[in-house]
């Protein structure tokens, strides 16, 4: 009997706002199967929650583009983007724990709880700027997009008015539809930006993310000034598309889904659980996760040999109904604890609870400043930009009369 075509990866979401379908063909059929990649190579993708984290959790598999052998990517730019990234995200234990560890205290609960009031601060400035405007208006543009990078520049002590400036640089940095040379030099512009603050920073000591790092590692030679332009590049981009596109797609989630938002209305005190179970039923990070093994590691019923790629989807891995009962319901209600919309393992996302604490605070107040809030951009209507995070180009919103 002839082996049936491989599946071509990435997939297309049928939706904007649901998986492809064919991860659930996958996960029913051999949840750990082989698909090819854009430029021909094959790679094992994994779709079960528990295969995607024993992947993300096994150093067996690399994060590093450089590891021999298969690096599945979702582009030939998306490729290139991860080459010559060369931050502490893309790097293997022990060289990414001692990087991380050095960014780390900047990012628990506890020190994220100080800029609370720097959130809200930010988030009633755009609601009054959206209001004053009034009619309809680009929640991207408007909302999603300047709260984290606003917040961002906060933290790492650069002006807020270069907020749009690294929106400019990363999408072009970040877009599949970039050219190679386009993406290089858009990285290339950051890179130069933050040569530019590890100097200054050298020459005048701040009490900032970036003042800190440049003091107590690059001061005492346990990071190089490559090494801090580069970290804080990863912690530009890490800080800015997860938290827009969470906004904007979830605010079109909750507005196609007024039963839900409703509930919410009536019992404010859920919604923490409701952005966890948004982060769970979006995973907007739809291509992270792509591993090369460096071993034969047996996973998932297979033998994965060693230079072979492995695709962890997270988007896979949070809709798994072994996991997650009935996981395309979006229920407010639902205990979404568990889900891997950050990732898992050594590499999840050291930025998380400052995206979750942006999220609590918009999403609320943005219904509350305008309860008769409507969709004129449905999410048949959406056109995203084709990154590794599920970003959408506009979203139109009618305001409607303020609360």
């Amino acid at each position: 009997m002839p082996t049936p075509p491989r599946l071509a990866w990435p997939f297309d979401r049928e939706t904007a706002l649901t998986p492809p379908p064919e991860f659930a063909q996958i996960r029913q059929s051999c949840p750990f199967s082989e698909v090819e990649t854009w430029n021909g190579e094959p790679a094992w993708i994994a779709t079960r929650w528990e295969d995607v984290r024993t992947v993300l959790a096994d150093h067996r598999f690399s994060s590093n583009p450089a590891t021999p052998g298969v690096m599945p990517a979702p582009s030939e730019a998306a490729l290139t983007f991860w080459q010559n990234k060369g931050t502490f995200d893309k790097l293997d234990p022990p060289e990414h724990d001692h990087e991380r560890k050095m960014v780390t205290p900047e990012f628990t609960v506890r020190n994220i709880e100080r800029y609370r009031e720097a959130v809200t601060d930010i988030v009633d400035r755009l609601l009054d700027d959206m209001q004053a405007q009034g009619g309809v208006v680009d929640l991207v543009e408007a909302f999603g997009n300047p709260l984290p990078a606003q917040i961002t520049c906060v933290m790492m002590g650069l002006p807020v008015s270069d907020a749009p400036f690294f929106r400019r640089q990363l999408l072009t940095f970040m877009s599949q539809a970039s050219s190679p040379d386009e993406s290089k030099g858009a990285m290339q512009a950051l890179l130069d930006y933050f040569d530019a603050v590890v100097a200054d920073r050298l020459d005048h000591p701040t009490d900032d993310v970036a003042g800190r790092l440049v003091t107590d590692h690059v001061v005492n030679g346990t990071l190089t000034g490559e090494g801090a332009r580069r970290m804080l590049l990863d912690l530009l981009i890490g800080g800015l598309d997860t938290t827009s596109s969470m906004i904007a797609l979830g605010t079109v989630t909750l507005l196609e889904h007024p039963e839900q938002l409703r509930l919410l209305e009536e019992h404010p005190a859920q919604w923490n659980q409701a952005v966890e179970e948004l982060l769970r039923y979006l995973t907007i990070a739809q291509f992270i996760g792509s591993r090369t093994a460096t071993d034969d590691v047996e996973i998932g019923g297979v033998t994965v040999e060693r230079g072979h790629g492995v695709i962890a989807s997270l988007l896979a891995a949070n809709w798994d109904p072994e996991r997650f009962e009935r996981p395309e319901e979006f229920d407010v209600t639902r205990d979404a604890r568990g889900h891997v919309a950050f990732g898992f393992g050594v590499h999840q996302c050291i930025g998380q609870p400052l995206a979750r604490l942006e999220l609590q605070i918009a999403m609320p107040r943005l219904f509350e400043r305008f309860p008769q809030l409507s969709l004129v951009t449905t999410s048949a209507d959406l056109e995203f930009n084709r990154t590794t995070i599920h970003t959408a180009k506009q979203v139109l919103v009618d305001l409607g009369a303020p609360a």
